[in-house]
């Protein structure tokens, strides 16, 4: 009879010889890169002029589109030795590195992992320092960016300061990356309508000065009194259709957070159920085991 216990033993033992392997050579390739980068000259940084929600959604779509205006980087050699949590990460210039420096403007600088994340995912230890994880990471779960990391630039202009860590989900769900994104949507179309409404009162607030300007015989005559009260009802009811949108928007969040929470729940359900049924495998192949040694031991 076949010893099924010392094959998965061999197997497992093959496996584990070859993540030493891979985790050998990518240590190898860590350092090369680490000792040329000083000969590597940094590309001219374009301030790209874009938000943080639209980062998230474009790299979440179609992350091509941002490597194009971005620096790579990667781990300095001391960050990516040392664990100790009190001590700053650093990012440089690294055309071989995993994580994209985006510049919207001088006060934001964004860091992506690179496209090829699932590339790196034997050395998601060092890029813990970067970003902090949700879900379980897989080569088969979908990486999904929750949050950029943010970094300030160090007087060199080689080198980057981590200021705040990132998120990365890791999700098989692709519902609740679509409901994620309309999320997004919402979130951004409300800053849209706020920028609206911002400039329809700055506009309003010129047009009193205006007629607070008029001269002093001018104020009596009726149709400029009129204008300026039809300007204040205009104003009045501009308000109560904005606290009505703020209103909706708020309720469309909260309905979304609690869908959220049942597609989580449903996850959580699905993963116990699936635990059941391998531990319902396992026991019907231990006693087809017990079995066929019955077997054997009668011959």
């Amino acid at each position: 009879m076949v010893d099924l216990n010392a094959d998965l033993n061999d197997i497992v033992q093959r496996i584990e010889e070859i993540e030493n392997h891979l985790l050998m050579l990518a240590d190898r390739v860590q350092d090369d890169s680490v000792m040329v980068t000083g000969a590597w000259k940094v590309p001219k940084i374009i301030p790209t002029n874009i938000s943080e929600l639209e980062i998230i959604k474009v790299y979440n779509d179609v992350p091509k589109v941002l490597f194009k205006n971005s620096i790579v980087t990667e781990l300095t050699e001391e960050s990516y030795r040392e664990d100790n949590r009190d001590q700053s990460i650093i990012l440089e210039f690294d055309q071989y590195g995993k994580y994209w420096l985006i510049v919207s403007d001088e006060n934001n600088v964004f860091v992506l992992p690179a496209m090829d994340i699932k590339l790196h995912i034997y050395k998601l230890k060092s890029m813990a320092k970067v970003f902090d994880f949700q879900g379980t990471p897989s080569m088969e779960n979908h990486c999904l960016l929750i949050k950029p990391a943010k970094v300030q630039s160090l007087p060199s202009g080689r080198e980057w300061k981590l200021e705040q860590k990132g998120i990365l989900e890791f999700t098989s769900n692709v519902h609740q990356d679509s409901l994620r994104n309309f999320f997004y949507t919402l979130q951004d179309s409300q800053a849209n309508t706020n920028l609206e409404i911002l400039k329809i009162n700055k506009q309003l607030s010129q047009i009193e000065l205006q007629l607070q300007q008029v001269p002093e015989e001018s104020q009596n005559i009726g149709w400029q009194v009129n204008i300026s009260e039809t300007i204040k009802d205009n104003q009045a009811n501009t308000n109560l259709e904005i606290l009505k949108i703020n209103k909706q928007l708020n309720q469309i969040e909260l309905q979304l957070q609690e869908f959220s929470q049942r597609f989580q729940d449903l996850q959580y359900k699905l993963t116990k159920m699936s635990v059941d049924i391998k531990d319902y495998f396992h026991l019907q192949v231990d006693l087809l085991k017990v079995r066929l040694e019955s077997l054997e031991n009668i011959k």
